[in-house]
């Protein structure tokens, strides 16, 4: 089978099963008491120097101190939010305090942990502050902007980092952060060599009985250095998560702690641990002052952080810096040590009897269950027949099998072309968005410019109406005038001619005068 067919099998399997695992996991969270005796007597005073108390306060204070700028309203995303419980929390406190127009959008993978949240939210009273998106954060692409991005525990479950990293510094808005609460050990949750050390070196000292695995069931001689990340996505890629962060961001804020104590204090051995007795918390105590001075000397690297990052370089507090607490991988990683003996001594406070009956039991259960898979196949054996019968069904169905695998292979071969087919569709379509993108701007600002041609020309119209209304009262005034000058001159000739004749009048008499003189002359 191709290669890559393969990877994407194993990785559609890996999906499948992360979703069923948390499917119907309703407290994600959930740690034994002595991680909280722990984390209150050690990790709390140090959070308090840096101006929080633990994860839920810091995501808290980022929130709270962006809402409270009142620049607009605040838009926040929490990547593989889960059940939401975070987040319903926060807006409830946000809400309580004054601040009611913001948005926490809440994105994960299982619809069944969103669903959880969306009753939450309802219940809480802040349906109207949370949005719901489900989705793959391996294939994630931000449809907005945010002013802020939180993770909670939920980086080491991410296999495409570089993608996710990239995606939130671009949907960040400027002095926009990310914070977040996350493992950052090796992956898979194991052990570096000098870690798995200092744990065997404390593993020696526990009671049989402490050596219960809560969460397998299985007890455990000496610790057993599980990777994790087989079984889905656990702390796929811890290990990378603050050297890429380192790449993508600038640290505000960070603050890094425990490693060996891990394995004391989670939930598979930590259960077996009493907090009340003196015994169980001196044993922490020694095993966290171990802890702290290993990574405190540079030979140890933190497992766990608290971080604020942002895109542009700032004023840094923390406890660490965070370029130091970055394991490095040279090449192949040399194995630990394995100690001769599971124990130091037998020199425990604790009743020797207790112990052996607590064992005893735990062989009691497991001879039981191996007697009872005897028993199975005992059964099984005596029914050969129906056993060959079974074989030879077997085999027609793994010859369907092979089959119904060709039949998948040729398809999904034509599914990755179709694939291959659509991302350069999609990509054909990204471009054509960016020119469409490009135009309308382009068209935007040509309608802007005709806006203003617009406004300009309406002016000048205005002006030459207003021109043409005074040339029309010029002109009727002109024509007035000309009216005028018209009756005058007629007034003038009129006079004029008044005159001649009263000129030629005269002159008329006059000559009727001397013609009358001329006439008595001429009889005289």
């Amino acid at each position: 089978m191709d290669e890559s067919i393969t990877d994407r099998a194993q990785y559609a399997a890996a999906v499948a099963a992360e979703t069923r695992r948390y499917e119907s996991c309703h407290h994600v969270h959930d740690l034994p008491a002595i991680f909280h005796y722990w984390s209150h007597t050690y990790i709390h005073p140090q959070l308090t120097a840096l101006g929080f108390s633990g994860p839920d306060d810091l995501f808290e204070r980022e929130l709270r101190r962006i809402c409270a700028a009142g620049q607009g309203a605040p838009r926040f995303l929490s990547l593989g939010s889960g059940n939401c419980d975070l987040e319903v929390r926060i807006a409830a406190k946000l809400r309580g305090e004054g601040f009611a127009d913001f948005t926490i959008d809440c994105f994960d993978l299982n619809p069944a942990m969103l669903a959880r949240g969306r009753r939450a939210a309802e219940q809480a009273g802040v349906a109207a502050n949370a949005g719901f998106l489900e989705g793959d954060l391996n294939q994630w692409r931000a449809e907005t902007e945010y002013d802020a991005v939180i993770a909670n525990q939920s980086l080491h479950h991410i296999v495409n980092l570089e993608g996710v990293f990239a995606e939130v510094k671009r949907c960040l808005r400027p002095g926009g952060v990310l914070v977040t609460s996350d493992m950052i050990g090796r992956n898979g949750h194991r052990r570096w060599p000098e870690a798995l050390e200092l744990a065997y070196e404390f593993w020696r000292k526990l009671p049989p009985s402490y050596r219960f695995n809560r969460q397998s069931g299985y007890y455990e001689e000496l610790y057993e250095d599980r990777d994790y990340s087989d079984e889905g996505f656990e702390g796929v890629r811890a290990q990378d998560i603050l050297a890429l962060l380192l790449e993508h961001f600038h640290f505000r804020t960070f603050f890094g702690f425990a490693n060996a104590i891990d394995a004391f204090v989670d939930r598979g051995f930590g259960p077996n641990f009493d907090v009340s007795a003196e015994w169980d918390r001196r044993f922490i105590d020694e095993l966290h002052r171990r802890d702290e001075s290993e990574i405190a000397a540079g030979r140890l690297t933190p497992t766990h952080m608290l971080a604020v990052l942002t895109k542009e370089p700032g004023e840094f507090t923390g406890n660490l810096q965070p370029q130091k607490c970055v394991r490095p991988v040279n090449g192949a990683v040399a194995e630990a040590r394995v100690p001769e003996s599971a124990y130091d001594d037998f020199a425990w406070p604790h009743d020797v009897r207790a112990e052996l009956a607590a064992v005893r039991a735990k062989l009691a259960e497991l001879t039981k269950l191996v007697q009872r898979q005897a028993d199975s196949v005992e059964a099984f054996r005596l029914s050969s027949d129906w056993v060959a019968e079974m074989k030879g069904e077997l085999e027609r169905r793994a010859a369907w099998a092979r089959h119904m695998e060709e039949a998948f292979n040729d398809r999904t071969a034509w599914a990755l072309r179709l694939e291959a087919n659509i991302a350069d569709r999609t990509e054909w379509a990204r471009r054509m968005e960016t020119q469409a993108d490009e135009r309308t701007e382009w068209a935007l600002r040509l309608d802007r410019e005709l806006k203003d041609a617009q406004k300009e020309l309406d002016a000048r119209a205005a002006w030459a109406m207003e021109l043409q209304r005074n040339f029309e009262s010029r002109t009727a005034w002109a024509m007035q005038l000309q009216e005028e000058v018209r009756e005058q001159t007629e007034r003038a000739e009129a006079a004029e001619a008044e005159v001649r004749k009263l000129v030629r009048q005269p002159w008329r008499l006059f000559g009727k005068i001397a013609s009358g003189l001329r006439k008595r002359l001429r009889s005289g």
